[in-house]
């Protein structure tokens, strides 16, 4: 089956304000504390129930699951030591907002990399017919339509398929009552009485050498498998994920589960676009990535030369049409996005006064740009500050054609006790002061581009006038009686300034 994705937004922004909705809730475990979890809906976002599997053949069918409390399932944070897998493989987490060292595990080499910090594991290593299941019910957005699930899974190596133990991922549409015949797949341990129903590389527990039929327990490090909900739009699926022991009860399993659900996206130097528009932001080439967890990647385009690479990335230079062809064990899902040739994003940041003085506040402004936020917080192109001592600070967003920026704004905050000589001790005089508006300023040395910038209190610029060494005649016109604030700059640097009171 080929399913084609006619999701189209113009602007990352977009994506980030769908990414709010309430749709993805603690897929990763980030949210819940570690430690045994005794009740089914302890867990945020999350039920887990037990069961059994007793009668001969069960493992295929799993009548006996789930129902019960859960009894075997733990929130585990990061370095945990299954007592089956043992030190030579240390769990870490898959998936979080925080970068881990899970990576340095040789076995995890190959993989992007980890975050996060807490993962669970649902079964234990003890063998008593057991069973239990993680259930998580999605509703399907273009922000929700990628379930990314990763697994450990530890077996002991006996029986036929049907009664062995093993690890089971059921979708269901609670929207049609219909169960999802694919994805829909389990997985069993390698063994001479059942044929592997997957492409898994299997180690022996204890060590990192690669299992076979005849090892007697075994593991797979952390894989990834993207599960691509798009087809059920407006939908609600369930996922169901049973760990389950063997029917006879004396070969235990248990499975360790880390997951994130987001939208099916591509990453494009380093920014995420859904299906759709990709802007160059300025840059010669683009490296686009899909996403993680699919069998296999075909990049295909018509614009120029035509490619057809099988890599998730492809390197984009030209304008046009690209498809990125996403192979699943029963599916073909087809995103089909349009590079446009498009500038650099550019925000510019001016502030009100360009010397504050202490306790007084100063707006500064940022344009260029469709949105804006401050690491402030604040989400407007305007903000008003107040520092004590001069600060940086940093506005970024997003022009309209998606691409991000970010800059930085200097205010300086002086203490403004009379003429403050930066760099020119006593070179200037302003008198009489106070005055009614008309008064004196003696300039002692040579400046040059030397100008003088009056602000009230509010910190916004009232009067500007150019000035030159010697004695400048100043008439203001229209200023309120008040208490102002005047810097001279030379070359728009402040090399003196002080307080002015117009009576």
């Amino acid at each position: 089956m080929v399913k084609r994705i006619a999701i189209s937004f113009l602007l990352l922004i977009n994506v980030i304000l769908l990414r709010g909705q309430a749709s993805c809730n603690n897929e990763d475990f980030e949210l819940s504390l570690v430690g045994p979890v005794t009740n089914s809906t302890s867990i945020l976002g999350w039920t887990v129930t037990s069961g059994g599997n007793t009668g001969l053949g069960s493992s295929c069918s799993l009548t006996s699951c789930c129902v019960g409390q859960p009894n075997a399932v733990d929130i585990i944070g990061n370095g945990y030591t299954d007592p089956l897998i043992g030190a030579p493989y240390l769990v870490y987490s898959i998936f979080g907002s925080t970068s881990n060292i899970g990576n340095t595990i040789p076995l995890n080499a190959g993989l992007s990399q980890m975050h996060g910090n807490n993962f669970i594991r649902i079964n234990d290593a003890i063998g008593n017919f057991g069973a239990h299941k993680l259930s998580k019910i999605i509703n399907v957005t273009p922000t929700t339509a990628l379930f990314k699930l990763a697994y450990i899974s530890t077996f002991s190596n006996a029986h036929t398929c049907c009664d062995a133990g093993g690890l089971k991922i059921k979708l269901t549409n609670i929207t049609t009552g219909s169960i999802i015949s694919c994805p829909n797949f389990s997985f069993t341990g390698l063994s001479t009485s059942c044929s592997p129903t997957s492409s898994i590389t299997y180690y022996n527990a204890g060590s990192n050498i690669a299992a076979t039929s005849a090892s007697s327990s075994m593991f797979n490090p952390w894989q990834i498998n993207s599960l691509d909900l798009s087809p059920y739009m407006g939908n609600a699926i369930q996922i169901d994920i049973i760990s389950f022991d063997c029917t006879a009860g004396a070969h235990a399993s248990c499975a360790y589960i880390d997951c994130q659900c987001g939208p099916l996206e591509v990453i494009s130097n380093g920014i995420p676009f859904l299906p759709g528009m990709i802007p160059t932001c300025g840059a010669p080439f683009l490296l686009i990535t899909g996403p993680p967890g699919f069998n296999s990647y075909q990049w295909s385009t018509t614009t120029g030369n035509p490619v057809l690479i099988g890599s998730p990335t492809i390197t984009v230079g030209l304008a046009g049409t690209y498809t990125l062809s996403l192979g699943s064990t029963c599916y073909t899902t087809l995103a089909v996005f349009q590079v446009s040739i498009t500038p650099a994003a550019f925000v510019s940041g001016t502030t009100s006064s360009s010397t504050l003085c202490l306790g007084n506040s100063a707006t500064l402004t940022a344009s260029g740009l469709l949105t804006y936020t401050w690491n402030t917080g604040a989400t407007t192109a305007n903000i008003v500050v107040s520092p004590t001592t001069t600060t940086n600070y940093t506005v970024s967003g997003g022009d309209g054609n998606g691409c991000l920026t970010t800059n930085t704004l200097t205010q300086v905050v002086s203490a403004c006790t009379g003429i403050d000589n930066i760099n020119k001790p006593n070179g200037f005089n302003l008198y009489p002061n106070p005055n009614n508006g008309e008064f004196t300023l003696k300039v002692e040395t040579q400046l040059k581009n030397s100008e003088l910038i009056i602000e009230n209190t509010l910190g916004q610029i009232v009067f500007t006038l150019t000035v030159q060494q010697g004695e400048n005649k100043i008439k203001t016109k229209n200023l309120a009686q008040g208490i102002y604030y005047y810097t001279v700059l030379e070359n728009k640097q402040a090399v003196g300034k002080g307080k002015l009171k117009i009576e």
